[in-house]
């Protein structure tokens, strides 16, 4: 029961949620007889095992998370790539790209949580999955937060409001679908209506930008958009954009 072979050093865990998640699929963490017991979990695919005894201590979040893999791919509620169009599918999104962490300030809202900011890892496109087709906007920016900003998830609609405004919305106290710093739905200033790369529109915004890492992450789809442009190559592009909500976000060693 080990669907990552490699090594993995945790930089964010939602221990409370994978726990949730697990509780609801897995068979009693600990035996109640001082014998060794076999505990079997059978799902539409492959055979998943637990070994437990009574002295047992309960399994380590990595073991949680690999089983809970293993249950979504079972079950078909895995996708192993970043959704390129919408709608989006019900499910889990397990990824491996590369991310750069950027660090919102607080605003008044969000101070009195006594965060420092709000982690944010940014991932690009891939400039593979772009379209030349007229109305066809493929590729898509992903936006991981380390904090749940509310508790909904697969959630739409071709509003004309980015996902990075959604972010920005949620994480400001405000609606997803605020108007927010928008001045009309053509020319939204986190959106369609600025060319700069997303990082660049949250760095003029006081956020702190740090390194980028090869990241392997498990995440819930929250709002996904038509509505982000960029540079690339020279060329102006306008792609999608998706915030998701991780599970987790490791690095392989």
């Amino acid at each position: 029961m080990n669907p990552d072979p490699n090594v993995l050093d945790y930089i964010y865990i939602d221990k409370q949620r994978i726990q949730t998640l697990i509780d609801q699929v897995i068979l009693p963490k600990r035996a109640t007889s001082r014998k060794s017991k076999k505990w079997s979990l059978s799902t539409t695919g492959p055979k998943i095992e637990l070994a437990q005894d009574d002295d047992a201590i309960d399994p380590s979040d990595h073991t949680k998370i690999q089983l809970f893999i293993e249950i979504l791919r079972a079950r078909e509620r895995l996708m192993e790539t970043r959704p390129q169009e919408m709608p989006l599918k019900r499910g889990f999104v397990l990824e491996r790209t590369r991310a750069r962490k950027i660090v919102l300030p607080n605003s008044d809202v969000q101070a009195a949580t006594n965060l420092r900011g709000l982690a944010v890892w940014i991932a690009d496109p891939d400039p593979a999955q772009f379209s030349s087709e007229r109305y066809i906007w493929r590729g898509t920016f992903l936006y991981l937060t380390q904090l749940w900003l509310d508790e909904k998830a697969d959630f739409q609609m071709y509003s004309g409001r980015s996902a990075l405004l959604a972010l920005i919305n949620l994480w400001n106290g405000r609606g997803l679908l605020a108007n927010g710093e928008a001045n009309g739905e053509a020319f939204e200033p986190l959106g369609r209506g600025n060319f700069d790369h997303p990082i660049e529109k949250l760095r003029s915004r006081g956020a702190l930008v740090g390194d980028e890492r090869e990241i392997l992450t498990l995440y819930m789809p929250r709002y996904m958009s038509d509505e982000q442009c960029y540079r690339f190559d020279g060329n102006e592009r306008r792609v999608n954009d998706l915030l998701a909500y991780p599970i987790f976000i490791a690095q392989e060693l």
